[in-house]
């Protein structure tokens, strides 16, 4: 993973709604292409429900950064300060995939 953006809209019923992205690329494949894509989409516990399960994969080594391993509660950490102050998310046409994938936004 090399970065992290927290973005967020206020809904028509007054909920604020959040959308997470990371750029990530896979370490095991040549030459290294970073890709940005929205790893989350919803409500804040619904976002940070995501961000609990990414973390597990910190522990276990499969999600790192450049530098190398994660710790679990540095990678809780940084989205928990990233959705203290999202950005805007301009209002624009989004397309989110939905399916059965760890990666989905919307599982």
């Amino acid at each position: 993973m090399t970065g992290k953006k927290a973005g967020a809209f206020q809904a028509a019923d007054g909920e604020w709604m959040f959308a997470l992205f990371e750029r990530t690329y896979e370490k095991n494949c040549y030459p290294h292409i970073d890709q940005w894509s929205a790893m989350a989409f919803g409500r804040y516990a619904d976002v940070m429900r995501r961000v609990f399960r990414h973390a597990s994969s910190c522990e276990g080594g499969m999600l790192q950064s450049r530098a190398g391993y994660i710790r679990p509660e540095n990678y809780i950490a940084t989205w928990r300060s990233l959705l203290a102050k999202p950005f805007r998310l301009p209002d624009q046409t989004i397309r989110l995939d939905v399916s059965t994938s760890f990666r989905a936004a919307i599982p």
